[in-house]
């Protein structure tokens, strides 16, 4: 595949409204007496991330870029890429039903959803999880609004140095996901365990951003037996709450085409 294709991929694949409580972990018990309910969500409803700088390394091939990314939860991540100058080259919306992806240089675009591409790509991410990376927050894949981790029914709790581990228990419905939560009670590392890849995200470097404690790093790899992509994105500047705005292109200036390969002429 071409350098394009790659950056394509890459980010349609990485950068997959509830009000929950703010940076913390709170441990309430529930009926029973022994189960417990873990809150650890970021007060969070709209996000704009400016400017971000992502370094990607697919299976060898070295591959930089700009991008900004902007998210109104439950509802839309729109994806911008920026190579040079600031100048637009792809787009990437996502909504929980469906994604179109736009080459602006070629005025193409390929619209899709999570079930056509996960069967093709093995990889089986779907909007809220992709929401729950870039928010640093809890997820349970194909949910909307989790507020709650509950200990014992949903997830069991692994003493990790330095913090906790939460791992999700086997069912038929949801993929196993991991959560490391560190002494400042944040997420520290998040990961999907799918049939045939492994995406986890770590993240460092963590600031306040309008009083929310939010990482400006993120580390993130999908493993696919011997194949993989990494890629290292640096957050330089983010802002929370605030109005976002969604630029939406008129598709009827677009020419549509069937698969996500032909947006590279």
């Amino acid at each position: 595949m071409t350098k394009w294709t790659n950056i394509l991929l890459l980010s349609l694949f990485f950068f997959s409204a509830c009000r929950t409580n703010k940076h913390a972990i709170t441990q309430n018990s529930q009926s029973s007496g022994r189960e417990h309910s873990f809150i650890f969500q970021n007060d969070i409803q709209t996000a704009n991330f400016n400017r971000l700088k992502v370094n990607a390394n697919i299976q060898g091939n070295l591959l930089s870029t700009n991008a900004s990314i902007k998210i109104i939860r439950d509802s839309v991540i729109q994806i911008s890429i920026q190579p040079a100058l600031g100048i637009e080259v792809a787009q990437i919306n996502l909504r929980p039903k469906e994604i179109i992806v736009l080459n602006k240089i070629n005025a193409l675009y390929f619209l899709s959803n999570y079930e056509l591409l996960n069967k093709k790509y093995n990889l089986m991410l779907d909007y809220y999880s992709l929401q729950g990376i870039l928010l640093n927050e809890a997820f349970i894949p194909n949910e909307a609004g989790i507020t709650q981790v509950k200990i014992d029914s949903s997830y069991t709790q692994v003493p990790f140095p330095d913090g906790t581990m939460l791992k999700s228990k086997a069912n038929k419905v949801s993929l196993p996901t991991d959560f490391i939560v560190n002494k400042k009670q944040k997420i520290n590392h998040t990961s999907i365990t799918m049939p045939l890849a492994l995406v986890s995200c770590r993240y460092n470097d963590f600031e306040k951003k309008a009083d929310i404690l939010f990482p400006t790093i993120y580390r993130i790899s999908i493993m696919e037996g011997p194949k993989y992509k990494k890629a290292d994105i640096s957050i330089q500047s983010v802002s929370f709450n605030k109005s976002v705005k969604i630029n939406l292109s008129n598709l009827s200036n677009y020419k549509q085409v069937d698969t996500f390969e032909q947006l590279i002429p």
